[in-house]
């Protein structure tokens, strides 16, 4: 204990360490709020995408009933896919603000494309 006591002495005798602390502080500040508002932002986002989701699907579902072809069901309907963020997502994003978050793709793609946002992340 006498060892810490000694070295916040000599830490705060420093004349810019508490500057720097408060710089520290309000830029530590600063990036959870930013990360926190980015997360609210990408849940928000996947929430808009389910209702739009189902009414795609429903949309192809009444031109193929109308077509008569239920292959074309499975070749123009996309697929919405989403990865939710954690936790704590907010104060390490990783590869969250690079890689897609919600991707769409069709289960008959040709030669296994993938559509928006597979060229964000080569």
């Amino acid at each position: 204990m006498i060892g810490l006591g000694q070295e916040l002495r000599l830490f705060l005798r420093q004349r810019l360490a508490g500057p720097t602390l408060a710089l520290l502080a309000v830029l530590s500040a600063i990036s959870i709020g930013a990360g926190m508002l980015e997360i609210r932002r990408q849940t928000e986002a996947i929430a808009r995408i389910q209702p739009l989701q189902a009414a795609e699907e429903a949309a192809v579902a009444a031109w193929v009933s109308r077509e008569g072809d239920a292959g074309n069901a499975a070749y123009y309907t996309f697929h919405a896919t989403w990865d939710r963020p954690s936790a704590l997502a907010f104060a390490a994003l990783g590869q969250r603000d690079v890689a897609p978050y919600v991707l769409r793709v069709r289960a008959l793609a040709l030669e296994s494309q993938i559509h928006e946002g597979e060229s964000y992340n080569a």
